[in-house]
């Protein structure tokens, strides 16, 4: 996609199919994804563009997150269970207006920014390991029996989690687990470790 250039999938749900090796998509200029899903479906490795879709999905082979910009998904998130997924220095946004799901994955940077409230939110359908950073903008993420794990040992690997109102509120719905810094003891942290957790009935 050239510089100034822009890709409109329109409000069909049509699918992209990208089957070619290494990277299948230069991009430089504006995807307008709709309602469209973009499928990484080569038998090879694969990186995935940053840029905002709408549903993601991969299939066939490894793939590589860019490290470059947001990966934003407002639909679903679909990557094949069986391949090996290089996240390292990436960033994926969940940043939908409907309920949104995450499958058993790890990233390296997630950001929750789903504005479906006063609906469910993010919802985990497996357990989700993050290594870098859990940035909880807006909306809920609803972890169910699932384990959220944020494996990062720094103050700023969790950060925000707020209420305002009914619809304007983020915060963790479950459980959270956070590695702290090995051989402190509880008088030694000088800095804040946030856990934003809360339930529906009392908010965050």
């Amino acid at each position: 996609i050239g510089s100034g250039a822009t890709f409109d999938a329109g409000d069909n749900a049509y699918t992209l199919n990208l089957t070619h090796c290494d990277v299948p998509v230069v991009y430089n200029g504006n995807f307008d994804a709709g309602n469209s899903t973009v499928l990484y479906s080569g038998a090879c490795n694969q990186t995935i563009a940053p840029m905002y879709y709408y549903n993601l999905s991969m299939t066939n082979s490894d793939k590589t997150f860019s490290n470059t910009n947001i990966i934003g998904v407002a639909g679903a998130f679909i990557p094949e269970a069986s391949h090996t997924y290089t996240v390292e220095g990436s960033s994926v946004e969940f940043n939908g207006s409907i309920a949104q799901s995450i499958p058993d994955f790890t990233f390296d940077k997630l950001v929750v920014n789903n504005t479906s409230l006063p609906s469910v939110g993010v919802t985990m359908s497996g357990d989700v390991t993050v290594n870098k950073q859990l940035l909880m903008t807006d909306g809920v993420l609803n972890t169910g029996v699932n384990t959220l794990l944020v494996t990062n040992t720094s103050p700023s690997a969790v950060m925000n989690g707020h209420y305002t109102d009914d619809t304007h509120q983020s915060y963790i719905n479950g459980s959270l687990t956070r590695y702290l810094p090995k051989g402190h003891t509880g008088e030694e942290f000088t800095q804040q470790y946030i856990f934003p957790v809360g339930n529906t009935t009392n908010g965050y």
